[in-house]
């Protein structure tokens, strides 16, 4: 969910760490490893992101 609500709403992860209640280093962890696994899956996706 934390990594729809940034993609979706460009959120800070100082923004998106406490509504999930997580660190900040914790949110980032997550959107990236989830950003790099979908980009493995879809070639195209690290350019359109």
């Amino acid at each position: 969910m934390l990594v729809l609500v940034h993609l979706r709403k460009d959120d800070t992860f100082a923004e998106l760490a406490p509504a999930f209640a997580v660190s900040t280093v914790t949110a980032w962890c997550y959107v990236n490893e989830t950003v790099d696994l979908l980009a493995g899956r879809s070639p195209r996706l690290d350019r359109t992101l």
